[in-house]
């Protein structure tokens, strides 16, 4: 049933329905124009009349500004004349005027003199406006002083405040359209007008009448129809690229190949017109073409407040039309439906913009602020979902009736592809809601659309194969439509083959579903030639033999690596997501792709494809699931002697991690093999690996598993690797482990004694008395003498010290423990259950404070036990419907029975238990569960527990808490020094200092040295990249402190947190001997002008020396800092920075002010280099010397 009725019998209505839910859904934050309320204001009336008898008299009008250009008089190098130098790019003629963007005008006003010196002139007047008033206004007894100070230059008209621009916008119009000769003079003057009152935004229908909002609409509709300056797609593209070699001083072919082609689907050129560098000239188009678009604002603001009309409204539909060929009004066309998300009920009806309307749904950006954010995020997702699903739904019903393109849909789908996040397409993790609503509605279009769809995303990128978005939803569609014997499998198959057997670092394959994968090998299905392609993409011996001495052996085996693992998975997913009796060429290429990565051996072809830098987020995020889960569904969905087959070659690696991850997901029946392989493998026979976050990776792996043996040997074989220099975090890792070993053995005693450890580093101090606290907590609730309220008092302590997801999770697991003992699965009555409704509550609470994250099986499953322990069995169903199960397959299963029994439906209880158990095999909570839906026998288990937090979200947590703090405890964490606040300081002004020094050799075409403030600019941009991080913010040029003369001072730079000072900058160039009575001048007055710039408690004075003799000017700044201190700040002392390396050195100077001690850091940077300069001189000499003597022997 489709989801609108009334589109095929009452679009107008439909049109209605979607208004108010989009508008409902896709909220905008608008914010108010403030007012002075101090200002004056001038009645409106008054305001009205003088507007009324004023004519603007614009510069920019072409014919003067082509007098103005000529007059100039450009010479022989310039352009002739303002239509050459709009030829060029330089300048735009738009609606009668000449436009030039910011860009452009910068760029030509930096040029130096005697390069296009006349149109920096035309430059100088050109938004220059004049304004003539009427004979009547003029002699108004209540207007004649202002319109006498507006013509003559001393008022500006757009500075006259008034209570209701929009009522006097209004009513010009209707006085100007009676003084005019033609509607169109009339807009145009209009428009200028309206402008004095900054646009004030009117609805034609709602403040004219039917005949004056006639006439103003088809006199702005005829101006944008006729305007030969909005060109087409091309030449927009042009005309952006000629902008940005012009702005840019580049060549051609440069700018050229930074804009890509225009695309053909109107969803591909929102998109296009989004990607940069185009974004930032599409918004130089809103400045040079803004009074035309401002016609266009308000020809749709009549759309938007117009509930009844036609679908489309018909100024949208005739705004949409021109603009689907012209560029920059499509691009305005967006800019304004972003901000009316009313005006997206038109954009979809109508079937050319329909995918249009659904990317903007997609990409509508949430309106979140500072407060409840959580809670405004989550509203928000949900209205998008809903408001993306019915503009699909229509998107659909145009799709069936052949009105819309499928290329447009195909774009759209190929855009979710490409834009989704980590996480395997199908599981929960992976799941993308507004993919999913996209592929319902097209399950119920015809398979002709669907193939029209595939056909359309043919092209370079579908030939790029795997980790193409292109790849991924052509596989897509041949799975929803049934299409794969009827794409073009060749080109598919081929793909895929080529992107396998290159091993590029884009191979991902985390959006290819198992039915995708089914549907590829069904392709590869139509020829043996295209059957062995797939099967065998990759030919590991011959790619070993090629290889040169040359080849970096690591690049090698990585590149082969990832297309082994990438294979693998495809393959997996192709067997489990196929039919039931697997086709053995399918499973032998399995087999033998497993058996060739599953250690390394050159001469055999095989290489350690399952080596833990593929699995660890070392280099790069991982997107996929561990590859083991692909490997566990192959083996669960296999008959016996295939697991047997399949097993044996998975065994034969070297990898613990792998099997350790295979522990827990693979079938139980062979998880004995599994472990006894484990057991086996000891750390000297394992793999080779390279670095300690590798090792890490395995320990962390065994632990989770619950190998506790295997992970004890690699935790002793961790403490024996050696690292260049003591590795950050590793002693805390090692801390962390051990109480994870402790915790998996059981040995309660051993947690509750290990002492508090002692780090340096405040982070890890903090760290590890967290994580021995959690252990405690952890401890508390299990095995026989529980105390669940020490466990409940200790994670709530933590988590109101730290937020934390294992906190409030271990919390949780605290409370169900205190609340279902002695029986698991008991039902709870009066008080019990309101406490564990307020356990679920407050769960949530927590869980709201913190960072979205990925479900996680362990909580869901708790939650659900406590569902079903406060008698609701439908909600705990509901929760296992939305999680991944990989550890926990048994324990859901049990809780889903329970549920079903206590729904009455037991058959289908009786059948999800005989299901786990002939899937996973029979386990303890699979055959109480069991009894208890029988007999209500009772069952005692611990639930769930976090005993781990991910690495990485601990590093994001405490990154959070790092840029917190205070600057001066951030120097705490980061410097071991005395005064480590002015240590860190001064090592970030250093390594920026070194990085500009470091750059004067490279600079042969730019003057490093022109001007001060180039030099500053540069120290600000390195300066401020390093000190981002922390929070702080680099700025320049700021007034603060005092000058000479008492005004404000100008600051080179400054540091700042907030609207704190940390340290100012002041700096100098030294280009002549010190010791002359100007340069030292020079020197003693930046010093002391610094010192009154502010107070903060470090200063930083900086000479760019460019004098011969440094040393020299060394001893003089010294000389300076000790005797030319202004008053108040006594000289105490002084210590050297000294010259250990690249970084520039200098001294240190303390002095006494009226707050305690003041540092300022002196500090030279050789920007002259004529020591260098001459060892490199005297180098070549010596080498032509000695070149000219041996010609000579050799004569």
């Amino acid at each position: 049933m489709t989801r609108f009725p009334s589109f095929n019998h009452v679009p107008s209505e439909t049109r209605r329905i979607l208004r108010d839910r989009f508008d409902s859904k896709l909220r905008v934050v608008r914010q108010g124009q403030f007012l002075n309320p101090d200002q004056k204001v001038t009645p409106d009336q008054l305001v009205l009349r003088v507007l009324a008898g004023l004519k603007v008299s614009s510069n920019a009008e072409w014919p003067k500004a082509e007098i103005a250009y000529a007059q100039a008089g450009p010479t022989g190098s310039e352009p002739p004349n303002l239509q050459t130098l709009a030829n060029l790019g330089w300048l735009r003629r738009i609606w009668g005027r000449a436009e030039i963007g910011l860009d452009l005008r910068v760029a030509a006003l930096r040029a130096p003199t005697g390069v296009m010196d006349a149109f920096k002139t035309l430059l100088s007047g050109i938004h220059e406006q004049r304004y003539g008033a009427t004979v009547e206004v003029r002699t108004d007894p209540e207007l004649a002083e202002l319109v006498e100070a507006i013509e003559t230059g001393r008022s500006n008209p757009s500075q006259i405040v008034n209570q209701t621009p929009g009522w006097i916008a209004a009513r010009l119009w209707e006085l100007i359209l009676a003084q005019e000769a033609t509607p169109d003079s009339a807009l145009r003057r209009w428009v200028d007008l309206r402008g004095l009152l900054h646009h004030p935004l009117i609805v034609p229908d709602e403040v004219w009448s039917t005949p004056d909002a006639n006439t103003f609409r088809q006199a702005a509709i005829s101006v944008i129809e006729t305007e030969p300056g909005l060109g087409g797609w091309n030449e927009t593209r042009d005309l952006y690229a000629r902008q940005t070699a012009l702005a840019n001083h580049l060549t051609r072919d440069v700018a050229y190949s930074q804009f890509p082609l225009p695309p053909d689907t109107l969803v591909d050129r929102a998109l296009w017109a989004g990607s940069h560098p185009i974004e930032a000239s599409t918004y130089g188009s809103l400045d040079t073409c803004g009074d035309l678009f401002g016609l266009v604002g308000l020809l749709l603001a009549d759309a938007d407040a117009a509930d009844n009309s036609p679908a489309p409204h018909p100024v949208v539909a005739q705004i949409i039309d021109l603009a689907i060929d012209r560029a920059e009004l499509f691009i305005a066309l967006l800019f304004q439906i972003r901000t009316r998300p009313r005006l997206l009920a038109d954009l979809v009806i109508h079937p050319r913009t329909a995918g249009l309307a659904c990317l903007l749904i997609a990409q509508w950006r949430s309106p979140v602020g500072a407060w409840d954010r959580g809670l405004v995020e989550r509203d928000f997702q949900f209205g998008q979902v809903e408001a993306f699903a019915d503009a699909v739904a229509i998107l659909g019903e145009h799709l069936r009736a052949g009105q819309t393109n499928a290329s447009e849909a195909a774009a759209l789908l190929n855009w979710l592809h490409g834009r989704a996040g980590p996480g395997f397409i199908d599981d929960a993790s992976g799941a993308d809601s507004l993919m999913e609503a996209l592929r319902r509605e097209l399950t119920g279009c015809a398979n002709s659309i669907l193939l029209a769809m595939a056909q359309s995303l043919d092209g370079p990128n579908l030939r790029r194969g795997v980790g193409a978005s292109e790849f991924a939803a052509v596989l897509d569609l041949s799975d929803l439509g049934g299409i794969a014997d009827e794409v073009n499998a060749d080109t598919i198959v081929t793909a895929y083959a080529h992107s396998i057997s290159t091993g590029d670092y884009s191979l991902s394959s985390h959006r290819i579903g198992a039915a995708g994968a089914a549907a590829l090998a069904r392709m590869a299905g139509r020829t043996q030639a295209l059957r062995d392609q797939f099967l065998y993409p990759v030919d590991v011996c011959t790619r070993l033999a090629v290889a040169t001495p040359q080849d970096n052996e690591f690049i090698l085996a990585d590149s082969i690596g990832r297309s082994l693992r990438t294979h693998i998975r495809i393959l997996c997913r192709a067997v489990v997501g196929g039919e039931p009796d697997v086709p053995a060429d399918v499973f032998g290429a399995l087999v033998a792709a497993v058996r060739t990565g599953a250690l390394q051996h050159k001469e055999k072809g095989r290489v350690a494809a399952f080596a833990p830098r593929f699995e660890s987020r070392i280099g790069a995020p991982v997107s996929d699931r561990p590859l083991a889960a692909d490997l566990a569904a192959a083996l669960a969905f296999v008959d016996r002697p295939r697991q047997e087959t399949l097993l044996a070659a998975i065994l034969e690696t070297d990898e613990p991690l792998i099997l350790a991850q295979l522990l827990s997901r693979s079938p139980p029946n062979l998880r004995s093999d599994i472990d006894r392989r484990l057991t086996a493998l000891a750390p000297t026979d394992a793999g080779t690996i390279h670095t300690l976050p590798e090792m890490q990776a395995r320990i962390d792996a065994l632990l989770t598993a619950g190998a506790a043996d295997a992970a004890a040997s690699y935790m002793t074989a961790e403490e024996g690797l050696k690292t260049l220099g003591k590795a950050p975090g590793r002693e805390l890792a090692r801390f962390q482990n051990q109480l994870r070993l402790n915790f998996i053995r059981e040995d309660r005693a051993a947690i509750e004694t290990t002492a508090e450890p002692r780090f340096s580093a405040p982070l890890e101090q903090a760290a590890a008395v967290e994580a021995l606290r959690q252990f405690r907590g952890l401890a508390a609730i299990q095995g026989s003498n529980r105390n669940s309220r020490f466990a409940k008092a200790e994670f709530l302590d933590l988590f109101a010290r730290r937020p934390s997801f294992g906190s409030a999770a271990n919390w949780f697991a605290a409370e169900i423990t205190d609340l279902l003992q002695p029986d698991s699965f008991v039902l709870l009555k009066g008080d019990q259950v309101r406490q564990g409704q307020k356990a679920i509550a407050e769960f949530e609470r927590m869980t709201a404070q913190l960072p979205a994250t990925t479900v996680d099986e362990g909580v869901e499953c708790n939650r659900a036990l406590l569902l079903l322990a406060i008698g609701e069995p439908g909600q705990a169903l509901a929760v296992l419907s939305t999680v991944t199960l990989v550890r926990l397959q048994d324990t859901a299963a049990a809780y889903r029975a329970i549920a079903l029994a206590r729904l009455g439906r037991q058959p289908e209880a009786t059948a999800t238990l005989d299901a786990a158990e002939h899937a996973i095999g029979g386990t303890e909570v699979l055959a109480a569960a069991r009894s208890n839906i029988a007999s209500g026998a009772p069952f005692l288990s611990a639930p769930e527990v976090s005993v781990y937090e991910d690495l990485f979200d601990n590093v994001a947590s405490a990154i959070a808490r790092f840029r917190t703090m205070n600057p001066a405890d951030q120097a705490r964490a980061l410097q071991r020094k005395a005064d480590p606040f002015e240590a860190l300081l001064v090592e970030y002004v250093r390594a920026a200092a070194d990085a500009v020094v470091s750059l004067v050799p490279m600079m042969k075409s730019v003057q490093i040295d022109s001007i001060e403030d180039d030099l500053n600019a540069l120290i600000q941009q390195l300066l401020a990249a390093r000190v981002q991080f922390l929070g702080w913010s680099v700025g320049d040029q700021s007034k603060g402190g005092f000058s000479a003369k008492g005004n404000a001072g100008e600051r080179d730079l400054l540091i700042t947190w907030g609207n704190s000072v940390l340290a100012l900058i002041e700096a100098v160039i030294c280009n002549r001997s010190p010791t002359q009575e100007t340069m030292k001048a020079d020197l003693e007055s930046h010093f002391q002008k610094l010192l009154g710039y502010g107070n903060p408690r470090v200063f930083f004075h900086l000479t760019y020396a460019y004098n011969e003799d440094k040393a020299e000017l060394m001893r003089s700044l010294v000389a300076v800092a000790e005797t030319a201190s202004p008053l108040g700040f006594n000289f105490l002392s002084q210590d050297p920075i000294p010259h250990e390396d690249s970084r520039p050195p200098g001294f240190v100077a303390r002095y006494s002010a009226d707050f305690g001690e003041v540092k300022v850091i002196f500090l030279v940077l050789n920007l002259g280099q004529q020591r260098q300069r001459q060892a490199a001189k005297t180098a070549g000499e010596t080498r032509a010397r000695k070149a000219q003597k041996s010609s000579l022997r050799d004569n």
